[in-house]
């Protein structure tokens, strides 16, 4: 999906899907229409009753596929912008239009002895699809109304007289089968509605994945391109003071962009299983998450690994478990100073995994660390060195990963003494 498809404003959206939701029920309207009008012409004659209505039938079916038609062909036609009250007009006139069709087919064939009821759930499908609640309900209320009018209409006109027994029908009982259709509409719309709108934002994320973190990776390839050339010796240590620099700000930047679109993707799919699992060897994912973090902050000579030789698995993701180790790692680093150990180290039991990630840092407050797995909590005074602003995201990023993992992420800290951050996986 190209970007151009989200410059539109959320009005020239709504007008151009109600322009496509308009001309589908109108090409549904042709079949229903032409069944109901063969029905109500062939019945009769094979019955030998009810002559005389149908001619009246042919004049009121097509009259009705007439206008229909002159509607859709109005709706089709793109030689002129229409506002989008244009397009409510319509949707609002063809559930009118359902109502008169059903009010029409209830009067024509009988009064309260018609088994054509179910017509009326027409319109109120139709508000479903057309618009909010509001009007469905609406729909429900004017089909309950005209259902009401079209039977006291006809045995009004034709002198016969209805039993309380008889009114209980029309007056209670189908207008309450209308609400609850309207109940049932709503709730499917809705349902509609909620998956149209996160199948397009899935792809909105994907595409801005991709339209982000291209010109990132295009940087990084350029820069490992130049330190690789054997020119790259003869550069002034200015000049590869500036390259470093760029490279890392570069790296920032991916990572804060996968954090970003991370914890977006995680409002949609919070509690969605994953999918397409693998083993992923924790070991040699930690040692090379570890040794990255370390290089990252200039502080190799700090890191203490204690991780197994021996495999350590666990089914998930490498890419995702890659991003939460990170993240948890290079703030051990980043809240603790130079010179001080950060010791990363796996444990290991029949079922689980316990990795616990401690630094000899400044530590945490009680209060820190209630809202530390909160989006945009960020203890920028806490940092040593200079390092760049961060937006709070990672440790929200990575609890939701490890968690969509079925693990868990503790802390345990102390002002003044550092921090310890566990991790436990399942073995797999």
């Amino acid at each position: 999906m190209s970007l151009d498809a989200y410059i539109l404003t959320a009005s020239e959206r709504h007008r151009e899907q109600l322009r496509t939701k308009n001309l589908y029920l109108m090409r549904i309207r042709w079949f229903y229409v032409l069944i109901i009008g063969i029905t109500g012409i062939t019945l009769p004659a094979i019955t030998k009753t009810n002559i005389s209505s149908t001619s009246q039938q042919i004049t009121f079916v097509s009259l009705f596929l007439l206008l229909n038609t002159i509607l859709f062909y109005i709706v089709r036609r793109k030689d002129g912008i229409r506002s989008i009250n244009f397009y409510r007009l319509v949707a609002v006139g063809q559930i009118m239009m359902d109502i008169v069709l059903a009010s029409y087919t209830i009067y024509i064939r009988g009064g309260a002895n018609s088994r054509t009821v179910i017509l009326y759930a027409i319109p109120i499908i139709t508000a479903g699809i057309l618009f909010t609640s509001v009007v469905v309900y609406s729909a429900a209320l004017l089909s309950a109304v005209a259902y009401i009018t079209a039977v006291v209409a006809y045995h009004l006109i034709h002198n016969d007289t209805l039993s309380g027994a008889q009114l209980v029908s029309p007056i209670v009982f189908y207008p309450i089968v209308f609400f609850i259709i309207a109940a049932i509409v709503t709730k499917l719309s809705t349902l509609s509605a909620q998956t149209v709108e996160q199948k397009s934002y899935d792809e909105l994320l994907a595409m801005l994945t991709h339209q982000l973190r291209h010109p990132s990776s295009t940087i990084a390839a350029i820069i490992d391109m130049l330190q690789s050339d054997p020119s790259f010796k003869n550069l002034s240590p200015q000049q590869k003071k500036m390259l470093g620099m760029i490279k890392n700000e570069n790296s920032h930047s991916v990572n804060l962009i996968s954090n970003l679109l991370e914890a977006a993707r995680g409002e949609s799919k919070l509690d969605s299983p994953l999918a397409k699992l693998e083993q992923v060897n924790i070991a040699t994912l930690v040692r090379e998450s570890a040794d990255s973090c370390a290089l990252g902050s200039h502080r190799a000579k700090d890191l203490r690994l204690n991780i197994p030789d021996a495999p350590v698995t666990s089914l998930g993701h490498t890419d995702q478990l890659r991003m939460a180790l990170d993240n948890i790692i290079n703030n051990a680093f980043l809240y603790s100073q130079a010179g001080t150990a950060v010791v990363i180290g796996i444990g290991l039991d029949p079922k689980n995994i316990k990795l616990q990630i401690i630094d000899h840092g400044r530590g945490m407050s009680q209060a820190q660390q209630r809202v530390l797995f909160q989006r945009f909590s960020d203890f920028s005074d806490d940092r040593f060195g200079n390092s760049p602003p961060k937006m709070g995201l990672g440790l929200y990023v990575s609890k939701r990963i490890i968690e969509r993992h079925q693990g868990t992420l503790h802390v345990s800290s102390k002002v003044g003494q550092g921090t310890k951050i566990t991790v436990n996986l399942k073995r797999g």
